[in-house]
């Protein structure tokens, strides 16, 4: 089973374009990675949308049964294990991308997804992921519950942006377990 994923365009929406050029970005991003962790991106292709005026890419995945880690978290968090089993896969899935130089820059619980059958943690989502060039951006990028501080400032993102992108998603989950059931 495939899913195919297209960009969506607001009717507020000008930057056309900009658009395209993120959505293909990220096509070509994860078309090129490989991971367990990671759905998979088989190919990416174009087809002319008399609307807008312009070509309009298509990207074709793996389609990941299964549900957000937002909503599998409990309010009241989970067990221990349980939330270090997916951390792991997070940080796996990230270690992938970041050796191959790309940066996510949107780490958090609704970009993550836990198949129902294996419970195999898969990133999602690389929408405004870029290859690390060391350029600073003039442009935030990002969900600003779970955004890091140089972004949040403009400044570059890097590997290390990801890492701090993927804590609160998790940790404050675990606190409030954790805090309950020695509380």
């Amino acid at each position: 089973m495939v899913a195919i994923k297209t960009p969506r365009f607001d009717q507020a929406d000008t930057d056309v374009d900009g658009i395209v050029s993120r959505f293909l970005r990220e096509a070509q991003i994860v078309v090129e990675m490989r991971h367990p962790n990671i759905a998979h991106g088989y190919r990416w292709f174009e087809t002319y949308d008399a609307v807008l005026g312009t070509n309009v890419p298509s990207l074709v995945t793996e389609f990941v049964s299964g549900k957000t880690l937002r909503s599998i978290l409990p309010a009241a968090g989970m067990p221990p294990l349980q939330a270090m089993e997916i951390v792991m896969g997070v940080l796996s899935g990230l270690k992938y991308a970041h050796k191959r130089q790309v940066i996510h820059r949107d780490i958090k619980p609704t970009n993550v997804m836990i198949e129902n059958d294996t419970n195999t943690v898969k990133l999602i989502d690389f929408g405004i992921a870029r290859v690390f060039d060391w350029t600073r951006s003039l442009q935030v990028w990002g969900t600003p519950e779970y955004i890091s501080p140089e972004q949040l400032q403009g400044d570059t993102a890097d590997e290390r942006s990801d890492l701090v992108c993927s804590s609160p998603g998790y940790v404050d989950r675990l606190v409030m377990w954790w805090s309950d059931q020695v509380g």
